[in-house]
Formats: structure tokens, sequence, C-alpha cells
């Protein structure tokens, strides 16, 4: 039997409320190419959005852009951080992209526990897409009023906690797996070369994560630690 799918493309905030939803893509396109032609992308383009005007870090002088984080399968933008490329990375890539992932990790603990939470999500809705796509829209609007009206919606337990670069996994993960069985979308392949400006603003934020005001004691130790697993790995294929 074969299914067709379709696509929840989401901007969350940190506290795993939805700021933006689009449902209803194909399965089969991909993150970038969704992203390309959805709303948000036109709005952020055109910046329509009012977004906090850029801000100095902390201990910095030069102002840094506010940006959307995003991973590998989205276009680097000013204001839509990606991480590097993996490969032949030097140490700061890999910090870069070890911080980018964690605050992602608040992204993939709302589907978990939507999935979670809302159970329709864990296997194939016997309907068509249109209404598929009514249902998802419901999921995300139920999962903010919950969130917002209800204490007990979402434990401590259920998201992931961390303690000093050491991740326990929330609730969700126990129960679902660590996608949450809701398996991402391909990236694209016809993303094309970032402009100049956005390159420079990853190289900045990369640069202060570096600096004794950027950095966390963890990244330097978790970083190496994955080094370390990746040659073992290596060496034994």
């Amino acid at each position: 039997m074969k299914y067709n799918s379709i696509v929840l493309m989401a901007m969350v905030d940190a506290d795993y409320k939805f700021l933006f939803v689009d449902v209803g893509a194909y399965g089969r396109e991909s993150d970038g190419g969704v992203f390309a032609r959805c709303a948000l992308s036109t709005a952020l383009a055109e910046n329509s959005l009012n977004f906090p005007p850029a801000k100095s870090l902390p201990h910095e002088s030069d102002e840094m852009p506010f940006a959307i984080v995003a991973d590998d399968a989205f276009p680097l933008k000013t204001y839509l951080m990606k991480p590097f490329s993996f490969r032949n990375q030097v140490m700061s890539y890999k910090i870069f992209n070890y911080r980018l992932s964690r605050a992602r990790n608040v992204v993939e603990n709302v589907f978990g526990i939507c999935a979670s939470r809302f159970r329709i999500l864990r296997r194939p809705m016997d309907v068509t897409p249109e209404h598929a796509t009514i249902i998802v829209l419901a999921i995300c609007v139920l999962h903010n009023y919950l969130l917002i009206r209800k204490s007990i919606y979402i434990r401590m337990s259920d998201v992931d906690k961390d303690t000093n670069g050491i991740i326990d996994p929330g609730n969700w993960r126990m129960e679902l797996g660590e996608n949450g069985m809701l398996p991402s979308v391909r990236p694209s392949s016809v993303l094309g070369r970032p402009a100049d400006s956005a390159i420079n603003v990853r190289e900045r934020f990369m640069e202060y994560f570096m600096t004794p005001h950027g950095e966390v004691e963890w990244q330097y130790c978790i970083t190496l630690l994955c080094s370390l697993l990746l040659s073992f790995s290596f060496i034994n294929v």
C-alpha cells in the first residue's frame, strides 16, 4: 500500500509555541523548496515581519541582526542561520554547528510533544489531503492554546533538559523515538550560493562563540568527544 504525505513548515519560539505554520505542501518536496514558496519566506525577504532591529551581542560593539535558526535544508540568509558544511570542518565550525543544533532542539521538542499528545499523528490518516491539512492546523492551534491555558500540558520531564552540555532526553523521545515519528523532509540540492552578507553574519556569530564572552565551557568537551567517536567509527569500518 502506498501513502501520500504533506509537509508542516513551522517556526516556533523558545517557549515551545508555534509562531508560523504552513501546511499542505507535498511530502516529496524539499524543505528549501517548500520554504521558498511559503508566506514566511516572502515576508522575511520583504522585511515586513517587524523583526527587532539589529543589536550588539553582550560585550561586543558591532550590531548583529536577529536570525531564525534552521537546519541544513534551508538557504543561508542574514535572517536565517544554518550549519556550516559537515565536510572537513575546523573546530570553530563544529562548535558553531553544535551551538546551532542546541538551539534547534526546541523545535524538535515541539514536534515530538505534538506527536505524543495528539495520537492521530502516530499513524496514517484515512482522510483526504485537504482534511489532513485541516487536522494538522487544528493541532497547532490546540497546542498553543493548551500551552497558554494549562500549565500541565507540558511538564519539565516532557522536554529535553540541558545540564552543562549534557542532554537528558524528554519523555516524548522515550515514547516515540528520536524524531517523534515525524520524518524530516529531504534537503534541497538547488539552494545556490548564499550572499556574502549572509556568510559574513554566520562567520561573526561563529567568532563570537569562540570568545570568552560567547563561549560555554562544555562546547569544547562535547565537540572533542564527537570527533573522537567519529574517528573511532571510521577506524573500525
